[in-house]
């Protein structure tokens, strides 16, 4: 019987597989998982902390800018990443953040219910 030796993209087991070798990797540049989540990692050094939400192979990075901006760094290194500064969207959820807090929602959803 045939086997599959690589995912292939567009398969559901791509996504699977992509995430494994994903925590794997950041996982060896000190970041762990959250246990409330597994598609959340943080990682807290010298730099500050720095939190990254997974969904397939989309990453969103929150937290100090310098710990970003290791991170990417090192992303860098073991994947080809495009960056996007100033992002106020992602995965329906609006973001506005400012010096003091910020506010996050789903505004698109919510008009609907009034």
């Amino acid at each position: 019987m045939p086997r599959l030796i690589k995912s292939i993209y567009g398969l559901v087991q791509a996504a699977r597989q992509y995430w494994r070798k994903f925590v794997s990797i950041m996982r060896s540049f000190g970041f762990e998982l959250s246990k409330a989540d597994p598609c959340l990692m943080f990682r807290e050094n010298e730099n500050g902390i720095c939190m990254i939400a997974i969904y397939v192979d989309d990453n969103y990075l929150v937290g100090d800018q310098n710990a970003i901006d290791e991170a990417t760094d090192q992303m860098k290194e073991k994947f080809n990443i495009k960056i996007e500064d100033e992002q106020n969207d992602y995965l329906g959820c609006e973001f506005h953040m400012n010096e003091v807090g910020g506010w996050i929602g789903q505004p698109l959803i919510t008009k609907h219910w009034k």
